[in-house]
């Protein structure tokens, strides 16, 4: 077997070196760093991109009698000493192409496999002064995706105009708009852009604020009667078996009513059998709670890819703390502990911690302006 007639340099015998030691780049790191991936897949992609390309030039010089489909003469040189031409020639920028698209590709199958997706979202809001005069200060406040979760961490958001980020102590991040001054019929348009890396399996973590996610409260009747004996007919021997009973006697005996306008509560959805998305988590998590089980409500979107939010698609589901995780239980939809990747929370719901929006589940305004999402 002839001897390759590559030379390398100090960076590419680096590079060639870690290439025999343990595979470095498919690690995602330890389940306490949700953020590695999102931190580090760029630049692990770009290494491995360079390693496979380096590692295709020594295999096509071995034999000019095996080397790859023929695609590249191994060059013939005299000399004792012989440089490489690197990736300059058109076969070569192709092979290294090709390793590239496969580096990516694997990547990407490899983050699949992990559990991670890194999703990128966007939405809009369209703040109008219907008058003939000028309006003076107007303010505008509105929930962004939350920044972490059970799977979902915040890596980055842009605002197309000037704002302030807020946080309150469940976590939720709120955008504060200020204009102070609006002209006769003037509109102000404003895009948003996130993007966040989401976890199929939830993030092992202990339940912080647990009175919280265990008293009654407004659209929560934990101790009505109904609720209670409900629940009580639920109680299994293990959390998981309870909450399993609770999601399967929501989603099949709760009628889907379509979109309703206000909330109605766990206790209506109870009484009268139907009620939208919103009672079926309102409903699932007061009879957790009625249990001893630590749940709470969410709001968002539900996307298995990049998208542009529309209003229309807004959700709430619940979750459960049990098996030492908040886990998603969407009796609506059908999901019970699965699908992580695809929900995107804005709101975490509770009516015992007041904030900006005060109650309002996806944006409030102080003035006289008109606010159009979507």
């Amino acid at each position: 077997r002839r001897r390759s007639r590559w030379r390398w340099s100090g960076k590419e015998t680096r590079l060639r070196r870690e290439l025999t030691e343990p595979p470095w780049y498919w690690s995602w790191g330890p389940a306490t760093e949700p953020n590695r991936l999102g931190r580090c897949k760029l630049r692990w992609a770009i290494r491995l991109c360079f390693c496979m390309a380096i590692r295709l030039h020594p295999m096509i010089a071995l034999s000019p009698t095996k080397r790859p489909c023929g695609l590249l003469r191994p060059r013939v040189q005299s000399g004792p000493a012989v440089r490489s031409r690197s990736i300059c020639p058109t076969m070569d920028r192709r092979r290294f192409l090709v390793a590239s698209a496969l580096a990516t590709w694997s990547l990407a199958l490899r983050a699949e496999e992990a559990g991670h997706s890194l999703r990128r979202v966007r939405w809009g809001l369209t703040i109008e002064n219907p008058t003939a005069v000028e309006l003076a200060e107007t303010k505008v406040w509105l929930y962004a995706p939350v920044a972490a979760c059970s799977t979902q961490s915040l890596r980055s958001l842009n605002v197309s105009a000037a704002f302030t980020r807020h946080g309150d102590v469940l976590g939720n991040t709120i955008i504060e708009l200020d204009y102070p001054s609006l002209s006769p019929f003037a509109s102000k348009v404003v895009a948003f852009d996130a993007s966040l890396d989401l976890r199929s399996d939830p993030l092992a973590e202990p339940v912080s604020h647990r009175d919280y996610w265990l008293r009654g409260e407004a659209y929560l009747e934990v101790d009505a009667p109904p609720i209670r004996a409900l629940a009580s007919r639920l109680l299994r021997t293990t959390a998981d078996a309870t909450a399993r009973a609770i999601y399967e006697w929501v989603a099949s005996n709760i009628a889907y009513a379509g979109y309703i306008a206000d909330d109605m509560g766990a206790l209506y959805a109870l009484q009268e059998r139907r009620g939208d998305c919103t009672e079926y988590a309102y409903l699932v998590t007061a009879l957790a709670r009625a249990v001893g089980i630590p749940a709470r409500a969410l709001g968002g979107y539900v996307t298995p890819q990049d998208a542009v939010l529309r209003p229309s698609e807004y959700h709430n589901w619940a979750e459960l703390y049990f098996d030492g995780a908040w886990q998603r239980v969407d009796a609506q939809k059908s999901v019970y502990r699965e699908g992580g990747e695809r929900y995107v929370a804005f709101e975490i719901i509770s009516s015992q911690v007041r904030n900006a929006l005060n109650g309002a589940h996806r944006y409030s305004i102080e003035g006289q302006a008109v606010v159009r999402a979507g």
